[in-house]
């Protein structure tokens, strides 16, 4: 049986085909593959079908991951935000409670 792909890999081959001799250029040009059987198309759909349902799986699994990373993003920032505003401009921190203070003989 003549293989199913022999217009594909004329036109694959396209200028190497061209460029050999005559009696390699046949040769890679009518190379004969077993045709293949509907068992077997059928299986490789199978595969492709259960590979690309675990990619969209797991697209599903990386932007929810990356959806909960930028809803914590965004809760750090505004804690963030909050301490700055507490602290005083200066840097450092005054103690207006005396059970704040140090005691002299530190």
């Amino acid at each position: 049986m003549r293989c199913v792909w022999h217009a594909s890999h004329a036109a694959q081959l396209g200028k190497l085909a061209r460029k050999l001799p005559q009696s390699q250029s046949c040769r890679v040009a009518h190379y004969d593959h077993p045709m293949p059987t509907s068992d077997d198309t059928n299986d490789r759909l199978t595969a492709l079908e259960i590979k690309a349902s675990y990619g969209e799986d797991l697209l599903d699994q990386l932007n929810l991951t990356i959806y909960r990373q930028q809803q914590q993003i965004d809760r750090l920032l505004i804690e963030l935000d909050d301490l700055r505003r507490r602290v005083p401009e200066g840097g450092s921190q005054t103690s207006t409670n005396a059970l704040d203070e140090r005691p002299p003989h530190y």
